[in-house]
């Protein structure tokens, strides 16, 4: 009864006072478990080893001598989508799209498809430790974004 309820009279109420959009395109959508539709989740765009900036980044830890290695799942461009998500994240503290971009990263670590090099070595870690936020940005913000990700 109650779940009838809530059904047929408080999701369609809740979705004509706040729409269900898309906190980056403003389209409609179709899913209620994410802040963001699937199609701007599906326009992240996926970097390989290849990508002179994948390489360039890659060469500049190298040389210091700080990173062994490094693993990139997207590409990320000023004003692309990526960017969008992550103010999401880090500015409007809409914490769930992190942990769906977390997620996300995971499956592409996961998979044998990986575009980058390392993912193997990425796949078998045992633990995923967020960077420690500078702690008057961790009192501002009163969260650390990475967290989510990890």
């Amino acid at each position: 009864m109650l779940q009838t309820l809530v059904r047929n009279i408080v999701l369609p109420l809740q979705d004509f006072i706040y729409p269900p959009v898309c906190l980056t395109c403003d389209q409609l959508r179709t899913e209620r478990s994410s802040k963001v539709c699937v199609d701007c989740w599906n326009r992240l765009k996926p970097i390989t080893n290849t990508h002179p900036t994948w390489q360039e980044i890659k060469g500049k830890f190298e040389q210091a001598g700080f990173v062994e290695d490094v693993f990139s799942c997207y590409l990320f461009e000023k004003e692309g989508k990526l960017q969008e998500i992550v103010h999401l994240l880090k500015y409007r503290s809409i914490k769930s799209v992190g942990v769906e971009l977390g997620r996300a990263i995971g499956r592409c670590v996961m998979r044998d498809t990986c575009p980058t090099d390392g993912r193997a070595r990425f796949a078998s870690a045992d633990y995923l430790v967020p960077v420690p936020l500078h702690h008057v940005k961790q009192r501002e913000r009163g969260y650390n974004q990475s967290e989510y990700l990890c």
